[in-house]
């Protein structure tokens, strides 16, 4: 998301330097190229990302909660396990959750419920997993 959103940046950039120059007459416009609509495309499909980015904050916020209540629990199930026992746990301790989108993160924004999940053939297929 980071790179679509620095090469539409850079678009945008290019358009205006490629107008600057067809209003000096030092460049001609391609034929059917209308400059100010390529702007305004480029900077709605900006707008969007950054909509995107600001529900996917929310919904990593949601998450990390969650999981840092999970986590917190485990700790202290694996806690009382040592007093218990007397002596240090076995094995790895889980680890910590972390803050933030992860980098694999979507969001659909006409159905906000849906992820691509992969399947047998290991083809992205848009899903919806329903709770029971």
């Amino acid at each position: 998301m980071v790179e679509l959103e620095k090469q539409l940046q850079n678009e945008v950039k290019q358009l205006f330097e490629l107008g600057a120059q067809a209003d000096q007459g030092e460049a001609s416009l391609p034929e059917g190229l209308n400059i100010e609509d390529e702007i305004a495309f480029r900077k709605v499909r900006l707008e969007t990302l950054a909509n995107t980015k600001a529900a996917l904050e929310v919904w990593a916020q949601a998450r990390y909660a969650q999981e840092k209540a999970e986590y917190m629990a485990k700790m202290q199930v694996r806690e009382e396990k040592a007093k218990k026992q007397g002596e240090k746990p076995r094995g790895k301790p889980p680890e910590p959750p972390t803050e933030g989108p992860h980098e694999k993160d979507q969001y659909n924004f006409t159905d906000p419920a849906s992820r691509i999940m992969k399947n047998s053939t290991n083809n992205g297929m848009t899903s919806t997993t329903t709770p029971r």
